[in-house]
């Protein structure tokens, strides 16, 4: 993986957290962060540039930033956030390493929690999704589906209430992007931060390259949609020819290693 560690270590991702089997939220705190006098005007001045370049695809939706996190007992990474919004991320974002040691992560900065799959077809073929419209990475290629968490969107209700889910974040973000709305098996690879943490996984689905060529519809977020073969090799040819994501090379690193460590175990 020369290649593919070589342009991981020039876009300098973090690799927060590996080996959880599942993703709880553990606490939401319901307040936004507070920020100086001075600050709110830097954001708003922040926002106000990114709204002239970005035009009319720009909107404040709400987030769930990042507070702290840790794996518990059962293997889960269990997540204490609090409300965001698209405004304060954009208004403080920007490439940091993470102390995970501090009490809150996000004390000075929105750092909204999002996931991210290799999606794998029946065939073995990775979809890809070739960035178009969108305010950030526009024409870079990135892992599909991926999408930011928004606490009044992505819950299950129930009779005590609405739980937050990241569940249906995954399921809602595969429809949007790929048109589907399953898949067979999903496997937790690591939390990555770049300018905002996100959570790496591998999802297999129940269709081929074929099938999704048909199904998978070009969108505001892509141009078109890559499909490779599930080798480093391929990939890694495929780093000739476009520009990945910070956040896509992570997890297709952690993809790869994880896939030889099972392969390895498996004898």
């Amino acid at each position: 993986m020369k290649k593919l560690d070589g342009e991981m270590s020039v876009k300098q991702t973090q690799i927060l957290a590996i080996g959880f089997t599942g993703v709880e939220i553990a606490n939401f705190i319901p307040e936004k962060q507070k920020f100086s006098r001075a600050q709110m005007s830097e954001i708003q001045e922040r926002w106000n540039e990114q709204k002239r370049k970005a035009g009319k695809n720009l909107w404040n939706n709400s987030m769930a930033s990042v507070v702290s996190f840790s794996i518990d007992a059962f293997g889960r990474l269990e997540l204490v956030l609090r409300k965001s919004d698209y405004k304060t991320y954009v208004g403080t974002r920007k490439e940091r390493f993470i102390n995970t040691d501090d009490m809150s992560m996000d004390e000075n900065y929105s750092l909204p929690i999002s996931m991210g799959a290799v999606t794998i077809t029946s065939d073995d073929f990775i979809v890809l999704g070739l960035r178009s419209e969108t305010e950030a990475h526009r024409d870079k290629l990135a892992v599909v589906p991926s999408g930011y968490f928004d606490p009044s969107v992505h819950y299950i209700r129930t009779e005590a209430g609405k739980i937050l889910s990241i569940e249906v974040l995954i399921l809602s973000e595969l429809y949007e992007e790929l048109g589907i709305q399953t898949y067979s098996s999903k496997i937790y690879l690591a939390l990555i931060q770049d300018i905002q943490p996100m959570i790496a996984m591998k999802l297999e689905i129940p269709y081929t390259k074929r099938e999704m060529e048909q199904i998978a519809k070009i969108n505001f977020e892509h141009s078109k949609f890559i499909y490779i073969e599930n080798t480093v090799e391929a990939v890694e040819k495929a780093l000739i020819k476009y520009e990945f994501t910070p956040h896509t090379l992570a997890t297709l690193r952690c993809h790869f290693i994880f896939q030889k460590e099972a392969k390895n175990f498996m004898g």
